[in-house]
């Protein structure tokens, strides 16, 4: 007896047969599975070309003809969930899978889905469909399709050859017309990466002027026109550069400009259908819900990032960030098990993004990993093994190269050496490990820092040390040091020029 899905598969296959005998189009089959069987658009479409998912992703990249396009069959099946499910086709998925289909981008999307398109994709998608239509008789498709009499092409001019190839050309122009030109996006990707190296080891202010004026000179280039590879790839650039902006904004102390910026990167993730971009973005806004004191949320960031995570670097930091914010709450089997993943993401085969080519700030080394997990410790009350990571983080540091030398990291790493000298009874040891960091000049205190003293100063007011005349004093060279004043004394007075 056959299975009801069988049965199910045979119905689909007889009724497009039956349908393509009377010699309907792909739209009408389309329509009528839609009309009988209740699909969504897109697998209406599928099933009216008679192809499974794979098939369709097989296809599709055969049309897309880029590597980095390349999609999956369970991909296609989110794409046909949407937007009940699933994940939101952009406008060139749409024009790839009316290639495959032998449609019109426009039919592959309804009137209600239609709305939940950028306001680009949607003059996008109907200008194609204009195009489309301007070129192509009122004839029902399939009589379109097959071979016109000579009588028929005569009466329509609109079929006449001359004005068909003017009109097919008059698209291609349109279609191959761009305000971002390679250069342009060199320019972006040069200047993306020098902010992201430079972001480590110089003073932030004027690079956050910069980084004010490349995004918007992208926010300029996406309002005008280009292919839909171009403004995909235009939408990931730019995402980064807000990544970047949320990145400033954190360390200017500035939580709320920090998430805006999260927001409109996320937005150019979803744009250009980035899962590395997804997978830093939701990083970059677990570490601005940690450092504000919403740990749990935090969490919920680095769960959501593991989805989309592919690259080492960026398994690597989603996981020691998760390490960090569940010992904030004392949840010690997470944070354990999750520094348990930062070692097994470290070891297993290199995988690499984007965001490896950018480096710097958007990268992270095994240094960084390790002040992350000596935090952690110091968190969960391990005062060796956080004085034992934060010793190997600024060792790593110091014989590292020069411009990858991330000042900020590397204090923390110290105070919270620190504190676990102080845990441990150590304070001359305590004092030589924070006397860099008060040596720091105003330009270089970060907001974070501010946090990393606290803890130290919360360790010199233990009782053992009531009586200890040196606690005293080393916790007044804290109180002189002021962090909060010189992170707010960074913030931009005024609107860099261009900033809209």
């Amino acid at each position: 007896m056959a299975s009801p899905r069988s049965s199910h598969r045979a119905e689909l296959t007889r009724l497009r047969e039956a349908m393509l005998e009377r010699g309907a189009s792909i739209d009408e089959i389309a329509a009528e599975m839609r009309a009988r069987f209740t699909y969504g658009v897109r697998a209406a479409y599928r099933h009216a070309a008679g192809l499974t998912l794979e098939q369709v992703a097989e296809r599709y990249n055969g049309a897309a003809g880029d590597a980095d396009a390349r999609t999956t069959g369970p991909r296609i099946s989110e794409w046909e969930s949407w937007p009940q499910g699933g994940r939101r086709p952009i406008a060139f998925n749409l024009i790839t899978l009316a290639h495959v289909f032998g449609t019109d981008p426009g039919s592959l999307i309804t009137v209600d889905e239609e709305a939940l398109l950028d306001e680009r994709e949607r003059i996008l998608l109907r200008e194609l469909h204009a195009a489309r239509r301007k070129s192509s008789s009122d004839m029902p498709l399939r009589q379109v399709t097959s071979s016109p009499s000579p009588t028929t092409e005569v009466n329509n001019s609109r079929l006449a050859p001359a004005d068909a190839a003017a009109q097919s050309l008059e698209f291609a122009a349109w279609a191959e017309s761009s305000n971002v030109g390679s250069s342009a996006l060199e320019h972006l990707n040069f200047e993306l990466s020098r902010i992201a190296v430079e972001y480590v080891h110089a003073p932030l202010l004027p690079l956050y002027r910069d980084l004010v004026m490349l995004r918007d000179s992208s926010f300029a280039l996406l309002k005008g026109h280009q292919s839909p590879r171009e403004a995909g790839e235009l939408f990931f650039l730019t995402g980064t550069t807000c990544v970047l902006l949320a990145h400033a904004s954190q360390n200017f102390g500035d939580d709320a400009a920090a998430m805006a910026h999260i927001r409109a990167a996320w937005a150019c993730a979803e744009q250009s259908d980035h899962d590395g971009l997804r997978a830093w973005v939701r990083g970059t806004a677990a570490l601005i819900a940690e450092w504000s004191n919403q740990q749990r949320r935090a969490l919920e960031y680095t769960k959501e990032g593991q989805r989309y995570a592919a690259s080492t670097d960026s398994r690597v930091r989603l996981a020691a960030i998760e390490a960090r914010a569940a010992a904030w709450i004392g949840d010690r089997h997470r944070a354990m098990a999750a520094l348990d993943a930062t070692r097994r993401a470290r070891e297993s085969p290199a995988r690499s993004d984007e965001f490896d080519e950018f480096g710097g700030v958007l990268s992270f080394p095994l240094p960084k990993q390790l002040c992350y997990a000596g935090t952690t410790y110091l968190l969960l009350g391990e005062a060796d093994l956080a004085q034992r990571h934060a010793l190997d983080a600024i060792a790593g540091y110091e014989s590292g190269p020069e411009t990858a030398r991330s000042y900020g990291d590397e204090s923390l790493a110290r105070l919270d050496l620190a504190a676990a000298r102080v845990a441990l009874g150590d304070l001359d040891g305590a004092h030589d490990a924070i006397t860099p960091v008060l040596a720091l000049p105003a330009e270089l205190r970060i907001h974070q820092l501010g946090v990393g003293l606290a803890r130290v100063r919360a360790a010199l007011a233990a009782p053992q040390f009531a009586r200890a005349t040196f606690a005293r004093s080393l916790a007044e060279q804290l109180d002189e040091f002021r962090v909060t004043e010189a992170a707010r004394s960074l913030r931009p007075t005024q609107r860099p020029a261009g900033q809209t």
